[in-house]
């Protein structure tokens, strides 16, 4: 007896330790500061704070995390092709939510307990320009006004749906570059950007735009391999990112 368990405790030692589990995250190449920053394919040092939480998490869970960025068209490619396994700062839609698995509630609808936090947009003009909002009708002295965004599909989807005209601009400092050029009527962008601008003298139109719960999906392959992992992290997630958000937004808006 004694013998067989010096020949298991040795296999044991032999084994060394449990690898760390590899999680491949991908994201968009746009600036969102403060919750991503940057342009470009390549991570920043300082990355924004929803990547540094996601940093946290997994880190503290054991997995070794890994980043990149790729332009808009190019992240759900590389999700099918197995290249990533989850994506950083997805909004859900039912569609999305056929692709990808999502944190969800007891009822199938997602869970922003287990999300990345809320992203509310607002409008943003010049003083005096001629735009209103009601929260339900964009009022302009022009039939379409141009409304200039940062990179936001469902921004944009919104905005035309309102009668606008959506004109992307790659990064926020062009986008109110533009608005102070009076190339736009009005810009739609997160609030934590739009109020960085304040020394512009710009007027902020109440009420939000639209507020969205963002999220860490990933893949189902991932999910169905690692579903310990994944509840774990997106519960974690949920119960770090106040804490995280208060140390870190005020230094990725300073």
């Amino acid at each position: 007896m004694r013998l067989h368990f010096t020949l298991l405790l040795f296999c044991l030692l032999l084994s060394g330790p449990a690898a760390a589990l590899d999680f491949r995250v991908t994201y968009i190449d746009r600036d969102a500061t403060p919750y991503i920053t940057g342009e470009g394919v390549e991570v920043p040092p300082r990355p924004g704070a929803a990547v540094d939480l996601v940093r946290r998490v997994a880190t503290e869970l054991g997995a070794n995390v890994r980043f990149e960025r790729r332009p808009a068209k190019r992240v759900m490619a590389a999700l099918h092709a197995g290249e990533a396994d989850a994506l950083l700062g997805r909004i859900y839609t039912p569609e999305m939510g056929r692709e990808l698995a999502f944190p969800l509630r007891a009822d199938g609808q997602p869970d922003p307990a287990g999300g990345l936090g809320v992203l509310s947009y607002r409008f943003y003009r010049l003083p005096g320009a001629e735009i209103t909002w009601d929260g339900r009708r964009l009022g302009s002295a022009i039939p379409r006004p141009v409304i200039g965004l940062n990179a936001s599909a469902a921004i944009a989807a919104l905005l035309q749906r309102l009668g606008a005209e959506p004109v992307e601009a790659y990064s926020s400092p062009q986008l109110f570059g533009m608005l102070m050029a009076r190339r736009f009527q009005a810009v739609a962008v997160l609030e934590v950007i739009g109020d960085r601008y304040a020394a512009l003298k710009l007027e902020r139109l109440d009420p939000p735009l639209a507020s969205f719960d963002f999220y860490l999906p990933v893949t189902k392959a991932f999910q169905a391999a690692q579903p310990d992992f994944v509840a774990r992290l997106w519960r974690r997630l949920g119960e770090s990112r106040d804490a995280v958000y208060a140390e870190l937004l005020p230094l990725y808006l300073n």
